[in-house]
């Protein structure tokens, strides 16, 4: 285990152990093991929404998008998946 996995681990021992406090206590452990996917999963939902935020920077400042997102119109999201 590296040094960054080892600080992860141990992070995510914390994390558990708050974890099993905040929900009573001797949780079963695939109740903990889904709470922590949920996190994890809106960590990655959250990153992904900081991206398109930094994006932002990419738009021409005419395009319709700084004030509606939905509104794109100059290309930058042409090919992407909607």
């Amino acid at each position: 285990m590296n040094d960054q996995e080892h600080a992860l681990f141990n992070a995510l021992d914390q994390y558990v152990m708050v974890l099993d406090e905040e929900m009573g206590y001797d949780v079963e452990q695939e109740k903990l093991k889904t709470a922590v996917h949920e996190f994890v999963d809106q960590y990655f939902r959250d990153s992904e929404y900081a991206a398109e935020l930094v994006r932002a920077d990419e738009h021409p400042p005419d395009c319709k998008w700084h004030k509606d997102w939905h509104t794109c119109d100059c290309g930058i999201f042409d090919g992407e998946q909607k």
